[in-house]
C-alpha cells in the first residue's frame, strides 16, 4: 500500500490529505491529495522558470523522467492541481523502485511562505544545508513520512514528502538546483 502525505497545517500554508494512491480527488484548498495519472508526462517551470513540455496533467515542479532517473527508477506518472488562492501547485509523483511504486507529493509556494511553514510542523524540525538557501527535514511517525522544504531566495519554496529520507532529500535537491 503506498502512503500519501498526512500533514494538518494551516490551510493558508500547506494543504494536503491521507489516502492510498489508489483512491484520491483533489478537494479544495486544505485537505487536497491526488493519485498520480500514469498516461501523463512531466514538464519543468518552477515559479515560472525552467523549461516546459507538453502533457495534461503534468507536474510543473520537476520533470518526472528526469526524477526518476535521478532516484534510480523508472517514471510511473504525475498529476499537478493548480491551487490558485493560496498561488501554489501541488504535484503527485509516482515513480516505481526496485519494483516498488512510490508515491512523492510535491508542492511550490512562494519564497516567502518558508518560514511559516518551519514554524508550524509539530514534529522536530532538523536543519538541512547544502540544499537551497535554507532547508529542514522533518518526519512524521504517524504517517511513516518525510517532509523536506526548501527555499530559493527570491524565486519559490518547495516541498516534497515520501517515505525515505535519502529519496526525498534527492527529489528536493533536484528541483532546487534546476533553478
Amino acid at each position: 500500500m503506498l502512503f500519501v502525505i498526512c500533514s494538518i497545517l494551516p490551510a493558508a500554508l500547506l494543504f494536503s490529505g491521507c489516502g492510498d494512491s489508489q483512491d484520491q480527488t483533489a478537494a479544495p484548498a486544505h485537505n487536497q491529495s491526488a493519485a498520480a495519472d500514469s498516461n501523463t508526462s512531466s514538464k519543468t517551470a518552477a515559479a515560472g522558470a525552467g523549461s516546459s513540455a507538453t502533457g495534461a496533467g503534468d507536474c510543473s515542479v520537476v520533470d518526472g523522467q528526469q526524477a526518476a532517473a535521478a532516484l534510480g527508477g523508472t517514471f510511473v506518472g504525475s498529476k499537478e492541481i493548480p491551487n490558485p488562492p493560496a498561488n501554489q501547485v501541488h504535484c503527485t509523483l509516482n515513480v516505481k523502485i526496485e519494483g516498488t511504486e512510490k508515491v512523492f507529493v510535491i508542492w511550490q509556494m512562494p519564497a516567502e511562505d518558508y518560514a511559516d511553514l518551519k514554524s508550524f510542523e509539530e514534529d522536530p524540525v532538523t536543519d538541512v544545508t547544502g540544499v537551497g538557501d535554507k532547508a529542514f527535514i522533518t518526519f512524521h511517525p504517524n504517517e511513516q513520512r518525510y517532509d523536506m522544504a526548501a527555499a530559493k531566495a527570491g524565486k519559490f519554496t518547495v516541498e516534497v514528502t515520501g517515505d525515505d529520507q535519502g529519496q526525498v532529500k534527492q527529489l528536493v535537491s533536484l528541483i532546487i538546483s534546476q533553478y
